[in-house]
C-alpha cells in the first residue's frame, strides 16, 4: 500500500474544498484524472473516502481520519523539502531575507552588515512583504528567514523575540489627541480605527487591540495592505493605526501625529524561520540578530531613553 504524495494532496483537496473540480483544479488536474486517482486511492486502501450529500462531495469518517493523517504527512514533507532546498541555497551562496515592512526597524540594516561580515560566502536576497503577508513569504517558501513584528500564529514557524518596542497611536494632526503625550486605550476605543489585510485572525485582532475594548466592537474605517496606506489615510483623517514606536522612527508623515498608547502592550519584532530548518546559515543570522539586537538595547538603556 504505496500511496504517493500525489494521492494524500488530493484527499486533503477533498476536505478542503468539497467538490472533486475544485480540488481537482487546486493541484492542476482534470477532474477526470482526479475521478481515477481517487478510484485507485479507495482500491488500494480499500476504504470508502468520499460520500455525495446532492452536488456536495465530502468525506467519510474514515475519510477524515485519513485526511488528518495526510496533512502531517504533507506537512512534514514540505518541511523536509525547505530544508534541502535551503542547504541547496546555502552551498550556492544565497540566502534569502523577507522583511515585514521595515523588518526589525532600526537594527535591520546591523543585522545583516553583521551576518555579511560572518558568512562573506553568502549573498543575501532581501525582499519587502506587505501587510497581509505578515510572516513575509516564510510560510510559503519563498524566503528562508523573515523579520517582522505583531502576534505569530503558524505552528510550523519558529521565532526569537529581539526587542520589544512601545505600542503608539497614529493620529490626525487636527485630533485633540494628538497634543497628548500619552493617550490611554480607553480615549481611542470609540474612534474608527484602520485594520491591517493580514492572513490570521490574531493578526488582525492585534492591531484592533480587541482584547482591551471591554467586549465593544471596533469601527473599523478600512483594512490596509501597507504602513505608507495606513499613515496616508490617517492624514486623511479616515482613523487612527496602532503601530509600533519604530513606524514614528523610520516614517515622517505631515499631518500625523504619533502618540504613546498606554493599556497595550509592547509590540514584539522578532526574527523566524520553518520548524525543522537545520540550516547552518540560517542559524547564524539568528545568532547575528539577538547579538545586534542585545547590543542595541545595552546602548538605550545606557542613555536612559525609553525603550
Amino acid at each position: 500500500m504505496d500511496l504517493t504524495f500525489r494521492q494524500l494532496a488530493l484527499i486533503v483537496a477533498i476536505d478542503d474544498h468539497g467538490s472533486l473540480s475544485r480540488a481537482a483544479a487546486s493541484l492542476g488536474l482534470t477532474q477526470p484524472a482526479a475521478s481515477m486517482q481517487l478510484q485507485r486511492t479507495q482500491h488500494q486502501l480499500d476504504v470508502e473516502l468520499v460520500e455525495r450529500s446532492g452536488r456536495q462531495l465530502a468525506l467519510t469518517l474514515r475519510g477524515r481520519r485519513i485526511a488528518g493523517h495526510a496533512r502531517r504527512l504533507l506537512d512534514s514533507r514540505a518541511e523536509f523539502d525547505a530544508v534541502v532546498e535551503g542547504f541547496r541555497r546555502e552551498d550556492a551562496g544565497v540566502m534569502r531575507v523577507g522583511c515585514l515592512a521595515y523588518g526589525a526597524g532600526l537594527i535591520m540594516t546591523p543585522i545583516l552588515r553583521r551576518f555579511t561580515e560572518r558568512r562573506p560566502d553568502l549573498r543575501i536576497e532581501r525582499s519587502q512583504a506587505s501587510l497581509d503577508n505578515h510572516l513575509a513569504g516564510l510560510s510559503s517558501g519563498d524566503v528562508d528567514v523573515a523579520f517582522g513584528f505583531g502576534p505569530i500564529e503558524d505552528e510550523a514557524v519558529d521565532f526569537r523575540v529581539l526587542f520589544q518596542d512601545t505600542t503608539l497611536v497614529a493620529i490626525p494632526n487636527d485630533n485633540v489627541l494628538a497634543r497628548r503625550a500619552v493617550v490611554d486605550v480607553e480615549d481611542i476605543i470609540g474612534l474608527p480605527i484602520l485594520g491591517d489585510d493580514g492572513d490570521g485572525q490574531a493578526w488582525q485582532e492585534y492591531w484592533l487591540a480587541l482584547a482591551y475594548r471591554d467586549g465593544r466592537a471596533p469601527d473599523v474605517a478600512g483594512r490596509l495592505r501597507t504602513v505608507e496606506m495606513h499613515l496616508e489615510a490617517v492624514a486623511m483623517g479616515r482613523g487612527i493605526s496602532i503601530v509600533s514606536r519604530q513606524t514614528a522612527l523610520l516614517y515622517h508623515w505631515s499631518g500625523v501625529a504619533f502618540v504613546r498608547l498606554r493599556g497595550v502592550p509592547p509590540v514584539p519584532h522578532w526574527i523566524a524561520w520553518r520548524r525543522g530548518n537545520a540550516a547552518a546559515a540560517v542559524q547564524e543570522l539568528v545568532e547575528c540578530a539577538a547579538e545586534v539586537s542585545a547590543r542595541s538595547q545595552r546602548a538605550v538603556a545606557g542613555a536612559g531613553r525609553i525603550p
